[in-house]
Order: structure tokens, then sequence, then C-alpha cells
């Protein structure tokens, strides 16, 4: 726990903290009422309610979640380098990100910078093990509408999967995820507290 904390403590120095807002899956579930990422939280409540808390990888059904493959991804917590390896990417996922992230570290896809703000979050839910979900927006200026929704849930042995929800009309062939996510603009960003 220690290492964990230094790790935390490291990271929170390198970039400025996000303020989150808590709330209950109740009023989660109201705020997404259509959204596809509803697919994979109610998937993962019901795995983790069988399982009595967080539940195993193995506990999550790729056939259940058929409709949502393509949006969902699996991370993975990589102690000896401090970072976050993403195990899988649907086909949306590797669209946004305009590259194949399977297989990559968050410090091979994102900048130092923002590197540091993805592992901070990482590490906040590998620590709470609460949901976490963000949805950012695209300032006006880029031409391109972007809304960028990603909800993330931990899974045992320091695995999370996630589920991103991008809506876009046309996304600019120049501007790589990387380079226009440091300037988005939070809507939310709630951890969401369970029964």
């Amino acid at each position: 726990m220690a290492r964990v904390a230094a790790e935390l403590a490291g990271r929170r120095a390198s970039c400025p903290e996000r303020a989150y807002t808590e709330i209950s899956e109740q009023e989660f579930r109201a705020e997404l009422r259509d959204s596809h990422v509803l697919v994979l939280f109610d998937h993962w409540l019901a795995q983790r309610r069988a399982h009595g808390g967080v539940p195993p990888r193995s506990a999550i059904d790729p056939t259940t979640l058929r409709s949502v493959l393509r949006h969902i991804f699996l991370v993975e917590h990589v102690p000896d380098r401090q970072d976050y390896r993403f195990r899988l990417a649907g086909t949306a996922v590797c669209s946004v990100m305009r590259m194949e992230v399977t297989g990559k570290l968050v410090t091979e896809v994102f900048p130092p910078g923002q590197a540091d703000f993805v592992l901070r979050n990482y590490d906040d839910l590998r620590v709470t093990q609460v949901p976490r979900y963000v949805d950012l927006a695209l300032p006006d200026g880029y031409g391109t509408p972007f809304r960028y929704r990603r909800l993330m849930l931990p899974l045992q042995d320091g695995l999370f999967i996630g589920c991103l929800d991008a809506v876009f009309e046309v996304w600019r062939s120049d501007l790589p995820f990387f380079r226009v996510f440091g300037d988005m603009t939070y809507i939310r960003d709630y951890k969401v507290i369970l029964d």
C-alpha cells in the first residue's frame, strides 16, 4: 500500500487535481438512459452482485456484450513499469484513438503530460474500486463536434474494463485523439457510488 501511495503522490504532483462528483447508481442510470455504456454497466453490476464484490475478468461474458464489443477495452496494471497496458481494445476505441492500442502501454499512447493524467485516473480507479464515468466535449474552435464518454469499471487483479462512447459527425484525420485530449472540456466526471 505504501508503494501505491508513493505512485499516486508522484502523479498528483505532475498534473492538476480534477474534481469529480459522487452520484448514486440510480442517478447515474437516469442520466444515461439510452447510452450503450449501460449495457456494460448492467452486466458488470450483475457479476458484482453474483460475486459479492468486484468481479474477476472470467465473469465478464463477451456474448452478453456482443452489441457493444467494438466499444469495449480492457486495461491491466503493470506494477514494475508503474503503467497500464491495453490488453484489448475494440474497433471503435482504436478508431477514436487513430491507432491500434491493443498491447500498448498508456505511456506509449499518450504524450507525457496527458499520460500522467490518464495514469492518475487509472491509479484512482485501482485504489478506490469505484466505477468512474467521464463525459468530455471538444471546443468549437476545432471545427468538428465531438463528445467522448467513457465508463471504467474495476475487475479483480488490477484489471479494468471500460466502454467508450464517442460521438462525432466527421472526425478530422489531422486530429489524433491525444492532440485534442488536453483541450477537451469536462461536462461530467462521476464516481458512481453503489448500494
